[in-house]
């Protein structure tokens, strides 16, 4: 796989310690797969809404400065808390983003961040494959064990549990609704597992209430 096509990133939510070593892996692996200019977003989505964008090979120039960015403080690009709107209430930052993606040739735009980055990297996503772009959307990760919700964090769920089951203990385990849902789930690995999972729905609810 190469990249003829250049390649646009940004920085989004509160700094961790690698989110900067995030941006190096971007830069680097960009660079090897033929991208002929890495741009970086300042102050994330935000900030490109305002024309503000900076061209990294001029500040990357060698293998020290890559070098130097891993060990780099805080968002190097600068940072953002801005989460974008449903494009069917609100097309316009859809459509300024997209025009600024043709104006410097985008061919992939990655986004570094948690959870609400990735929110904005998946609407860009799907706005793009339904107006038949041909853009690569990635999210990346920034905190230093990879933890995204509903992937390794339910993992880590899942494994709690499966230990308390396997020790005979019992008891209730409260958790937010979408790591039922989002696979693979918290029912899922447990299913996976050996353990027979019984949902307990409104009219079951009724009966134990009334017991």
């Amino acid at each position: 796989m190469s990249w003829g096509t250049n390649v646009l990133v940004g920085q989004s939510g509160g700094p961790t310690a690698v989110i900067n070593s995030s941006l190096a892996g971007v830069y680097e692996a960009a660079k090897a797969l033929g991208a002929a200019h890495v741009y970086g977003m300042e102050y994330g989505i935000q900030g490109l809404l305002q024309g503000k964008i900076v061209d990294l090979d001029d500040r990357l120039d060698d293998k020290m400065e890559i070098e130097l960015l891993k060990r780099t403080p805080s968002s190097y690009l600068g940072s953002c808390r801005f989460k974008l709107p449903n494009p069917a209430t609100d097309e316009r930052p859809f459509v300024q983003l997209f025009e600024l993606f043709a104006k410097y040739c985008i061919g992939a735009v990655f986004y570094i961040g948690g959870n609400d980055s990735m929110d904005t990297i998946a609407k860009l996503s799907a706005y793009g494959a339904a107006k038949g772009s041909e853009i690569r959307f990635i999210g990346v990760p920034k905190t230093i064990d990879n933890d995204l919700m509903y992937t390794d964090r339910q993992k880590v769920m899942s494994e709690f549990v499966i230990d308390s089951l396997k020790k005979g203990e019992h008891g209730f385990v409260f958790v937010g609704a979408m790591h039922y849902y989002a696979e693979p789930s918290i029912l899922t690995q447990l299913s996976d597992a050996g353990y027979t999972v019984t949902p307990i729905r409104g009219d079951v609810r009724e009966e134990y209430a009334a017991a």
